[in-house]
C-alpha cells in the first residue's frame, strides 16, 4: 500500500495515465528567479536624475523616454532600452 501525502487525486491521475502512455515520465522543471540583466550604481542613479534636472531647467524641455535614452547612451553608455529606462526612472 502506497500512501501519497499532501498531494491531490488529480495529479495522481495524471501521472499514472502519462506512465501507461509513454516509457517516460516527465517531472516539472525548477523556476529560477531571473537576475537583473542592468544594475546601476549611485552613480549612475545620480546622473540619470541630473540629465532629467538639465532637460527640465537649463534647456527648458521635456525629457521624453527617447531623448534622455539617447543622451544617456551617450554620456554615461546606459546599454539599456525604453523599458528599461522607464523602470529605472520610477524606483528613482
Amino acid at each position: 500500500m502506497i500512501v501519497l501525502k499532501r498531494i491531490s487525486e488529480k495529479t495522481v491521475s495524471t501521472i499514472t495515465k502519462e506512465g501507461e502512455s509513454s516509457q517516460k515520465i516527465s517531472t516539472p522543471r525548477k523556476k529560477r528567479v531571473q537576475e537583473k540583466k542592468i544594475i546601476l550604481d549611485d552613480f549612475d542613479l545620480c546622473a540619470v536624475r541630473n540629465k532629467i534636472h538639465e532637460m527640465y531647467t537649463v534647456r527648458k524641455e521635456v525629457p521624453t523616454l527617447g531623448k534622455l535614452l539617447a543622451e544617456l547612451k551617450t554620456d554615461i553608455n546606459f546599454r539599456g532600452g525604453r523599458t528599461t529606462l522607464w523602470k529605472i526612472i520610477r524606483q528613482i
